[in-house]
């Protein structure tokens, strides 16, 4: 570059080129762009920390609490315990005839009400 410069310099030409950053003023641009990122990054965990504050807020107010939060995302507990209650539903309805109870009915029903009221809410 240096050449090109003198080149340019020798020939006439009015050379125009950018003043050469200092090391101290490179460090200080990165340590400026990374801590405005670091900002941008809290600023978003707390805009995510707000929305869950009031979204756990608003399952406290239910008679079941907090621990539905399950409808919030597909967890393996959820899927696992709905697993169950489905075979336990399909094993009652086979034994149904077979047992004629108006106990294991009842506790059918139920789990049917319960399975699709947590599919819903």
């Amino acid at each position: 570059m240096r050449d090109a410069l003198s080149a340019r310099r020798d020939s006439g030409a009015e050379a125009v080129a950018a003043p050469a950053a200092s090391p101290r003023s490179l460090d200080r641009d990165l340590l400026g762009y990374v801590n405005q990122v670091a900002e941008q990054i809290i600023t978003r965990v707390e805009h995510q920390r707000q929305i869950l504050n009031t979204v756990l807020l608003e399952q406290t107010k239910r008679p079941e609490g907090v621990s539905s939060y399950c409808p919030l995302v597909s967890c393996g507990r959820r899927r696992l315990l709905e697993h169950v209650i489905e075979h336990a539903i399909e094993v009652l309805e086979e034994t149904r005839k077979a047992f004629k109870s108006k106990q294991l009915e009842t506790l059918r029903k139920e789990l049917t009400g319960a399975l699709q009221k947590s599919r819903t809410s």
